[in-house]
């Protein structure tokens, strides 16, 4: 009788988790050790805890985090930089040195090779293709981002038809995206002013199991995962790894697994997280509830933010667009493509490329223009396989054909013994008010092992009113890079 094992590779955005059991807080601050700047969005965690304690930084730099008691010693962390432990104190001060990676006025001015245009235009790709195929008339929010960087880190475990397929879909060889991402990680991440974006990754390996020795320095060197050896028999394992997811997501995404497989072989995760504030912010008391109509035409009340002001606007066939910035070093922006009267998402998407984004992106010019947009959240739970599989994945799902061999050796379980993909969902969530915009998300991947085989006239003033189905992207400005993408039909 054939034995049936897998590993599970997750995939995330988010951040923070504090125990109840524990009993004292410890206060303190993370800076850059040269500048004195605050290192946004980085971890600390207390050393040999079990399960795993830890926060992430807030925009100040500072943290507040729950410990047992004072006799403990604390890591600081964040990609790029050193890692430095301490001795717990109040008000701690802890220096990160950057001494890893080339000095911040270098990494903040970002070159990208053909290579790396090609990744982002396979990741923004990814977007659009895959908000095609979600159900219509449903509110929905995804981060093709997370998708795409966790099947980079896996086809560094690939071969064959399996990799050939994974690298087509992925736009570069495992070579480029792994360069990609470990040059586009710190620079993403690296916004210390007014926004935080923080991607992290960690595998969490089943005792019974040895990842092959390259695919796991790659997995390290390439994507700065956390690499931890755990028993999957036992429920402390399911504390820590949703305990990382929700420390990940500050909350957001409480966690992913419910139990965890004695026979997986390892639990792989991708966390990405947002959050940010509008350059030009909402004021409450002009928020109103307001109707929003649906697309089959009922209408419902729902709280309308307004403001007057200077956006960058562009009348197109068929819908309008508005991109509104985020504060921050990094430069976010939020595009939202509103359907004229009598058009549908639906009809805005089925034109939607890398190409007509970018060319739409050129076209926007700063109008004074007449703003409402609904204040809402979306929380959507997307299972990906049959979607991956009409993009062009559909080996890294076939039990007879798959081919990681590259990630880890199971000929122990059969000569005919194989590992493959059998499932990848994502969990996700925004939240979006007068402030800016919160958002995470959870890409979770499952690899078994199988034990058989042109611009508008300009106007005075423009009018924008989101009172019907809309379609949002959160783009990073200088790459284009898509890091969320949505629709919000009032649900």
């Amino acid at each position: 009788m054939n034995r049936r094992f897998f590993v599970t590779v997750i995939a995330f955005m988010m951040l923070s988790l504090q125990l109840a059991t524990a009993q004292v807080v410890i206060k303190g601050r993370v800076v850059d050790a040269k500048s004195g700047d605050p290192v946004i969005g980085a971890s600390v965690t207390v050393v040999d805890s079990n399960p795993s304690i830890g926060v992430l930084v807030d925009y100040n730099g500072d943290f507040s985090i729950e410990v047992p008691d004072m006799n403990v010693e604390l890591h600081a962390s964040f990609i790029g930089y050193e890692g430095l432990t301490m001795k717990a104190s109040q008000n701690m001060l802890m220096k990160l040195d950057d001494g890893l990676v080339q000095p911040r006025k270098e990494r903040r001015e970002v070159s990208l090779t053909e290579s790396d245009k090609r990744v982002v235009n396979h990741v923004n790709d990814l977007a659009f293709r895959l908000m095609r195929e979600f159900p219509r008339q449903q509110s929905t929010v995804f981060s093709p981002l997370s998708i795409a960087s966790l099947l980079s880190l896996t086809n560094d475990g690939a071969a064959g038809r399996t990799r050939a397929e994974l690298t087509r879909l992925l736009g570069a060889e495992p070579e480029e995206t792994d360069s990609f991402y470990l040059k586009m990680i710190p620079y993403f991440t690296d916004s210390r002013i007014g926004s935080c974006f923080q991607m992290a990754n960690a595998l969490f390996v089943n005792n019974q199991f040895a990842l092959k020795d390259k695919f796991r320095q790659q997995c390290t060197d390439n994507y700065a995962a956390l690499v931890r050896n755990m028993d999957f028999s036992k429920a402390e394992a399911v504390r820590e790894v949703n305990d990382w997811v929700s420390r990940q997501t500050r909350g957001l995404i409480p966690g992913i697994v419910d139990s965890t497989e004695p026979d997986a072989l390892l639990y792989g995760l991708n966390a990405v997280y947002f959050e940010s504030t509008w350059v030009c912010p909402f004021e409450k008391k002009d928020t109103r509830d307001e109707h929003f109509t649906l697309e089959n035409g009922t209408r419902r009340k729902m709280p309308m933010m307004h403001r007057k002001s200077s956006f960058f606007y562009s009348d197109q066939k068929g819908y309008t667009a508005l991109r509104m910035p985020y504060k921050g070093e990094v430069r976010y922006d939020m595009t939202v493509l509103l359907p004229d009267e009598g058009h549908s998402v639906a009809e805005v998407l089925q034109h939607l490329t890398p190409e007509t984004f970018n060319r739409l992106r050129n076209e926007l010019c700063n109008e004074k223009v007449d703003v409402k947009l609904p204040r809402f959240e979306s929380e959507v739970r997307l299972h990906l396989n049959e979607l991956l599989c009409q993009l062009g994945i559909p080996t890294a799902f076939d039990e007879s054909r798959s081919d990681f061999s590259l990630m880890a050796d199971v000929t122990a379980y059969g000569p005919d013994a194989r590992l493959c993909i059998s499932k990848i969902l994502q969990k996700a969530k925004i939240e979006v008010n007068e402030e800016g915009t919160r958002a995470a998300a959870v890409t979770f991947d499952e690899v078994m092992v199988i034990g058989y085989g042109g611009k508008p006239k300009p106007r005075k003033e423009f009018v924008f009113h989101a009172n019907r189905p809309f379609l949002y992207v959160i783009t990073e400005h200088a790459t284009g890079t898509v890091l969320f993408i949505g629709q919000y039909h009032g649900q």
